[in-house]
């Protein structure tokens, strides 16, 4: 009998976790599979093996502080310190597991899960069944994929964990006034600004958050909240601006840019009709899709909303487009994205599964509309993991997720076009590369440099040297301009002119590659022997694999 009752006791304690541990084991499942998935050998590569040695020092949490995310093992450079750190610990734990690192990826996705149910159920009294579903459907969406199943889409994933419970906890001090729960928010505030760069849109979400909810609360904001908001986001500028202030990679804000705008519609329309595309989409269809996702939006938004309820929910309107302002960020050469970039799109979920599921309780009041609202919400969380399922799987190998983006839409970028060819290298198929490379450097008249770079890399391998020169001299013209170093460029450049025996090229190049190397002429050319050493090594394998068939990567 005193069993009974203990057992009684403990599943009271336990029920009401419940909820959260089954949406935690249903965003597993969705997942699970992934943790034994490749690498896509975009960042990914760099992340887990690349800098690994960095990892190992016993000073790395410090260091990750102290240097970009890549460790300065890309020009383009970042700084999220968290998200480092987060490879740090993959690291001491399990050396350079990939399983592991897709491990604490579907981890991080089970966390997002359980944090959208505890806000839904403690802070938007939607009920504990349109909560659980909301969750659930969450955990499920095909748009979370590329965060989930693709390793450096954690960032996104980490900064919604972070994001969430600086709201949560912001909401908590607004309610009680207590220093505790605004200590712990600024501490979170900080880990999101740590961990990716939209983070500085923080403070202005929690002052909008304030704005729009100021009614339910009864104390105002206290002014020192706002300078503390401001001496966070100056602490991260001033750190990030020392850390980064050699970069010469230059970012800025075009609205007007048609490729931005698309891919903002796209990021959308993938919310409300359940897509998860991997390569970038600018066509007509795409800003109609959007158009219409805004417009269902706002329609669900403010449907039977009092003058409240519509400032209320203007907020969760108002969030997405704050969020997804990084779309309207060009870089230095302006060209469109290698991919869709679905790892920013947690917080826009979330926003939207609040206007989604507030628009659902208007129908759940009623027995007559009751049912039926919840049959559509569990098809569509049936339809969404179906989707989900299938998309994942195009990230099982850098081989699928290369030839899906390239497939799924006709008209790809040149990055992504690039990123094909070396996939194909790195799958021992260098005559579909080569065939590939000469094609698509035809279509855009031998002009775009990140096609003509893995272009002329090829003809040097197949001994095809003067249009080796040629290709590799528009790369290096367009990197000068960009003020872009890129030592194996200038290495390669060389080599081409000497065998194209062009005297002119052979010694500019021979003079930018020395200077590069920062070595006297005599500890240059030993060097430069090796690397044509190695090179013409390369040529040779290359030649007896074509003949056995039997083709290595390059």
């Amino acid at each position: 009998m005193d069993n009974i009752k203990l057992f009684s006791r403990l599943f009271a304690k336990i029920a009401p976790l419940m909820p959260y541990l089954l949406a935690a084991l249903i965003a597993f499942a969705i997942y699970a599979k992934t943790i034994n998935y490749g690498l896509s050998n975009l960042d990914d590569t760099i992340l887990i093996h690349s800098c690994a040695k960095s990892y190992d020092s016993p000073a790395a949490f410090k260091d990750a502080f102290e240097n970009d995310v890549f460790w300065g093992k890309l020009t383009v450079r970042y700084y999220r310190p968290m998200l480092a750190i987060s490879f740090i610990l993959d690291h001491k734990i399990a050396g350079e597991s990939e399983k592991f690192a897709h491990f604490t990826n579907v981890l991080l996705h089970c966390a997002s899960s359980v944090l959208v149910l505890l806000f839904f159920r403690r802070y938007l009294n939607l009920g504990k069944t349109l909560s659980f579903l909301a969750a659930v459907l969450f955990a499920v969406y095909p748009i979370t994929v590329q965060t989930a199943a693709w390793i450096p889409g954690r960032n996104d994933s980490l900064f919604f964990i972070y994001f969430m419970l600086c709201l949560i906890f912001f909401i908590e001090y607004l309610r009680s006034q207590k220093p505790v729960f605004l200590l712990t928010h600024i501490l979170f505030l900080l880990l999101c600004l740590f961990t990716k760069e939209s983070a500085i849109t923080v403070p202005f979400i929690l002052f909008l958050y304030y704005a729009m909810h100021k009614s339910s609360f009864k104390i105002p904001l206290k002014f020192y909240v706002y300078i503390v908001w401001a001496l966070c986001l100056g602490v991260f500028l001033l750190a990030r601006r020392a850390i980064l202030l050699d970069t010469n990679y230059s970012l800025q804000f075009e609205f007007g840019n048609m490729l931005n705008i698309a891919a903002f519609f796209d990021h959308i329309s993938a919310v409300f009709f359940l897509r998860s595309p991997m390569a970038e989409h600018k066509e007509t269809k795409i800003f109609i899709l959007g158009v219409i996702s805004v417009l269902i939006s706002l329609f669900m938004a403010f449907y039977k909303k009092d003058k409240t309820g519509a400032k209320e929910i203007l907020f969760y309107v108002l969030l997405p487009i704050i969020i997804l302002i990084p779309n309207f960020i060009s870089g230095d050469n302006k060209i469109s994205r290698v991919i869709f970039h679905g790892n920013r799109m947690y917080v826009p979920l979330f926003a939207y599964s609040v206007i989604i599921f507030s628009f659902c309780k208007n129908f759940t009041k009623t027995p007559k509309y009751g049912k039926f609202v919840y049959a559509i919400l569990i098809c569509v969380i049936a339809a969404s993991a179906a989707i989900t399922l299938k998309s994942s799987s195009y990230l099982k190998t850098q081989m699928t997720f290369a030839e899906r983006i390239i497939s799924e839409n006709t008209e790809s970028s040149a990055y992504a076009i690039a990123y094909y060819i070396d996939t194909l290298l790195d799958n021992n198929q260098f005559d579909k590369a080569f065939a590939y490379a000469k094609h698509y450097g035809k279509e855009s008249n031998y002009e775009n440099t990140e096609i003509l770079y893995p272009l002329g890399r090829m003809c040097m391998l197949t001994e095809d040297y003067e249009n080796a020169s040629k290709y590799l001299d528009t790369v290096y013209a367009n990197y000068l301009k960009r003020n872009k170093k890129d030592l194996q460029l200038y290495l390669l450049n060389y080599l081409a002119s000497v065998r194209a025996n062009n005297k002119e090229k052979t010694k500019y190049y021979y003079d930018i590659a020395r200077k590069a190397t920062n070595l006297t002429p005599e500890e240059f050319d030993g060097q430069f022997v090796k690397f044509t050493e190695q090179f013409d090594k390369q040529i040779e394998e290359l030649k007896q694999r074509r003949a056995t068939g039997n083709l290595q990567s390059f």
